[in-house]
C-alpha cells in the first residue's frame, strides 16, 4: 500500500495586551460517503506559469445553499458508515454535521490542497460552523481499505488535539484510489444557534456555554468598514450572555468571543455575519503562493513584516519602526511555542507580553502581542486580519514599534510549521 500525507495547519493569533487567537488552516472534512454531492466549480482567469506577474484569480462556486445558523449542537449528524468508524476507532472524536458538510465540500473541490487559508474558512463558514481554527489532513491510499488510513490518523492526531471532526472519502487521481480528508477542531464552548444573515441595524444574541473553566470573556466584532468594537456582555461561572449590535448598512461583520484562563486570552468562536444580504456561494481569490524561497528565520521574519506593514497601508496607517529589543523578546517567546507545543500569550516561565518587556529592560506605554503557528507566512497574517482582537492589535494607533520572531519546525507527521510572535508597543517617553 502507498500513502502520502499532507497537513495545513494555522492556529493562532492573539491581540494585544490580552487578546489571543487560535486560528488554524481549515481543510473539508465531512462525513460523506465516496462520491456524494455535486462537485463546485472552478474557473480561471489569468495566467497559471509560476513566473506570472500576477497570479491567475480563482473563482470556486459551492453547490446548494449555505447554512441558514451557526450551530456547535442540536443538529443530528448525517454521518454514514465511514464517520461511525471513525467516532468507533477514536472515542474522543465527534463527528458534527458542519464538519461533515465542510469536508465533502472541501474534498470534492478540485485544487483545494493549493488555496489559501481564506478558502477553507470560507468553506468552513458557509457550512455553519462558527469555529475560529481547524486542522486539515489529505491521506492518500491505493488500496479500498481504511485501517491504514486510520493508522496514519492515528499519528497525526497525536500532535493535533481535537475533540471533533469530519472526514470524507472521495476518488484520487492515479496512481492512488482514495483521497481522504479531515477536518479537525478542537470545540471548548456550546453556542445558541446564530443566524449567519440578518437585517441592518439587528441585534444578535450571543448565548455561550463554557465546557472548561475559563476566568473571563469578551466579544469583539470587525464592522463593515474595518473598525473594531467590543461589546460589553455579562459573564457568570460558566456562561457568556451578550447582544451584539449589528452595523446599519450591508456588508460583512465578523464576531469573535475571546475567553481568558490561565494561559492567557484565546479565541473560542469566530465567524462571520452577512448584513442585508445572503451568504455568498463564491469565493474569489488566488492560489497559494510558495514559500520555498524561505530558507532562514532572518528571511522569513522580514517577510512577515512586510506583510504587516502592507496591511497597515491599506488602511492609511504609517508602517511601524522596526525594533530589535523588541524583535529578540518576541523570538524568544516564539521558542519557548515551539518548544513545548502551547500556543500561549502567557508562559508559566516569563509571564505576560509585559513581564517580558519588562525583562528585557523595555518601557512602554502601549504593548500588545499576536501570536500565531502556522504553515504559512501568508496565511498567519492573514488569519490573523481575520480576527478582530489580533487585527486591532495590527492596525492600532498606539503603537509605534513593532518586532517579530519567528522560530520554525519541520516535521515528517506536520511539514514546515511556523511559530510566530508579533510583539507591538510605544515606548515611555524619558522623564522631564
Amino acid at each position: 500500500m502507498a500513502v502520502n500525507r499532507s497537513q495545513g495547519l494555522c492556529v493562532g493569533p492573539l491581540q494585544a495586551v490580552v487578546v489571543v487567537l487560535a486560528l488554524t488552516s481549515l481543510s473539508g472534512c465531512g462525513l460523506f460517503e465516496p462520491g456524494a454531492g455535486p462537485e463546485p466549480t472552478v474557473s480561471v482567469e489569468g495566467e497559471i506559469a509560476a513566473d506570472a506577474p500576477q497570479p491567475p484569480v480563482i473563482t470556486v462556486t459551492l453547490p446548494g445553499e449555505s447554512a441558514e445558523m451557526y450551530r456547535t449542537s442540536g443538529e443530528e449528524s448525517v454521518a454514514g458508515t465511514l464517520g461511525r468508524r471513525l467516532e468507533t476507532r477514536f472515542p474522543h472524536l465527534k463527528v458534527v454535521p458542519c464538519l461533515e458538510r465542510a469536508a465533502g465540500i472541501y474534498g470534492r473541490t478540485a485544487g483545494a490542497d493549493g488555496f489559501p487559508l481564506a478558502f477553507s474558512e470560507f468553506v468552513l463558514h458557509w457550512s455553519g460552523c462558527p469555529d475560529p481554527f481547524a486542522a486539515v489532513i489529505h491521506v492518500l491510499t491505493d488500496d479500498d481499505g481504511d485501517d491504514q488510513f486510520f493508522e496514519h490518523l492515528a499519528e497525526m492526531l497525536a500532535t493535533v488535539p481535537a475533540t471533533h471532526a469530519g472526514v470524507s472519502k472521495d476518488p484520487a487521481s492515479a496512481p492512488y484510489s482514495w483521497r481522504w480528508t479531515v477536518f479537525l477542531t478542537q470545540r471548548d464552548v456550546e453556542m445558541q444557534p446564530v443566524p449567519t444573515s440578518v437585517h441592518p441595524g439587528a441585534s444578535v444574541a450571543l448565548l455561550v456555554r463554557f465546557l472548561r473553566p475559563v476566568d473571563g470573556a469578551s466579544v469583539i466584532s470587525t464592522l463593515p468598514g474595518g473598525r473594531v468594537v467590543e461589546t460589553k456582555g455579562g459573564f457568570s461561572g460558566d456562561r457568556l450572555l451578550a447582544a451584539v449590535q449589528i452595523a446599519d448598512r450591508p456588508g460583512t461583520q465578523w464576531i469573535e468571543v475571546i475567553a481568558s484562563d490561565a494561559s492567557g486570552p484565546h479565541v473560542v468562536l469566530l465567524f462571520p455575519v452577512e448584513i442585508g444580504r445572503e451568504p455568498p456561494r463564491a469565493w474569489v481569490g488566488s492560489r497559494r503562493r510558495s514559500e520555498d524561497w524561505i530558507n532562514d528565520p532572518v528571511t522569513a521574519e522580514a517577510y512577515a513584516l512586510k506583510l504587516l506593514d502592507e496591511d497597515r497601508n491599506r488602511f492609511g496607517l504609517p508602517a511601524l519602526e522596526y525594533d530589535d529589543t523588541l524583535a529578540a523578546v518576541a523570538r524568544r517567546h516564539s521558542a519557548e511555542m515551539a518548544r513545548t507545543g502551547e500556543v500561549a500569550h502567557v508562559s508559566k516561565t516569563t509571564g505576560t507580553v509585559v513581564d517580558r518587556l519588562q525583562d528585557a529592560g523595555f518601557k512602554a506605554s502601549y504593548a500588545a502581542e499576536n501570536i500565531a503557528r502556522s504553515s504559512t507566512i501568508a496565511d498567519a497574517e492573514e488569519g490573523l486580519m481575520r480576527s478582530p482582537g489580533h487585527r486591532a492589535a495590527i492596525l492600532s494607533s498606539d503603537a509605534t514599534r513593532v518586532g517579530i520572531g519567528i522560530v520554525t519546525l519541520n516535521k515528517p507527521e506536520t511539514g514546515v510549521v511556523y511559530f510566530i510572535t508579533q510583539v507591538f508597543a510605544r515606548p515611555t517617553p524619558p522623564a522631564g
